[in-house]
């Protein structure tokens, strides 16, 4: 069984060592929304940035390395916490976004935000890193790296805690609330003619920070998986849903931290997606069921996106001998504008 303390703890010792510094707490609003920047450098330098972290996204290190002058790869290859590739099975990453463009003399500067987390665990992190380019022969390049900072979220004796970190040592713990602090029962706001549900109080699910880093969401486990968030600051808890015989497997936000997908096997064979404007707690209804009927379809949530409010989900055949082929894939649904396409 996974040592939901433990074993994120050598992950994070061996892997990647996170920083919190005063400079990080006070860069924290700069990832509220995801700017390209005004001018045509700007915009530029974003997209070379962006690119060059969809490779690292995918474990791609050879297309990452051409977005790295010589100086950058050093810092790569020589500072503990930065990796070329952040492709793992589990934990896993779930998004990023970037910060708005600090232009210098003949330089651009971004911070970017990293989520990553495991599959139907109680654990997730966040990492802060710093990334510079200038134009070299004409093209932009990074040509300085920096880890910045960042938070692990992990459940111990019933109880969530966030751990900060510095670049090099493990930082300051505090905790966020522990699993008896939630309600015994709940009915969710949209669904009011249903009696009162008892909320699985078993333990923390998976988790998920939002990008802006004011809430923290999980599912809980039982036999009714409760998906709710917390305030960091305030502790306060917001429930948003239950799932009977759910098992909760993720949760994700979009980068502008104002909707929330999750992700729950609510039967044999049969997986399901879900998703929530945070402000109100109230689903956003896209269909989903009628265009991918269970068990004739298993959807499964992949990824946010860096900018705006859409999230990556797969289709996968539950019955391949209903499933429609050219429905199996990636999909993206855009919940500002509660819109669906396909990808790939």
């Amino acid at each position: 069984m996974l040592n939901h303390h433990r074993l994120p703890r050598l992950i994070l010792l061996i892997i990647i060592p996170l920083s919190v510094s005063l400079v990080f707490l006070a860069s924290c609003s700069l990832f509220s929304s995801d700017k390209k920047g005004s001018s045509p450098e700007e915009k530029e330098a974003h997209s070379v940035l962006t690119t060059f972290m969809e490779a690292r996204l995918r474990g791609d290190e050879a297309a990452a390395r051409k977005h790295l002058d010589p100086a950058a790869l050093k810092q790569f290859n020589r500072l503990p916490g930065l990796r070329l590739s952040l492709a793992m099975s589990n934990p896993q990453p779930t998004g990023y976004v970037l910060s708005s463009p600090q232009t210098g003399v003949g330089d651009i500067s971004f911070e970017v935000r990293t989520h990553l987390a495991y599959t139907r665990e109680p654990w997730a992190r966040f990492i802060d890193e710093d990334f510079t380019l200038a134009r070299k022969n004409g093209t932009f390049k990074i040509v300085a790296a920096e880890l910045l900072g960042g938070s692990e979220f992990i459940q111990e004796d019933g109880t969530l805690y966030e751990v900060r970190h510095t670049a090099t040592a493990s930082g300051s713990q505090r905790m966020l609330i522990p699993i008896t602090a939630l309600p015994e029962t709940f009915i969710p706001p949209f669904n009011r003619q249903d009696p009162a549900a008892k909320v699985g109080r078993e333990g923390f699910g998976p988790l998920a920070v939002s990008p802006d880093t004011k809430k923290l969401a999980f599912i809980t486990r039982g036999t009714n998986g409760l998906l709710a968030m917390v305030e960091m600051e305030s502790g306060t808890i917001t429930p948003i849903n239950l799932y009977p015989m759910g098992t909760g497997n993720r949760v994700l936000w979009t980068a502008t931290s104002r909707f929330l997908a999750a992700e729950v096997t609510t039967g044999p064979g049969v997986r399901q997606i879900t998703f929530y404007e945070t402000s109100s707690g109230q689903p956003v209804r896209l269909g989903l069921s009628n265009r991918f009927p269970q068990p004739d379809y298993q959807l499964s949530l992949v990824r946010s996106q860096p900018s705006g409010d859409r999230i990556v989900f797969e289709v996968e055949a539950g019955d391949k001998k209903k499933a429609d082929p050219e429905k199996i894939g990636l999909w993206e649904a855009d919940l500002k504008n509660k819109q669906v396409k396909k990808l790939s």
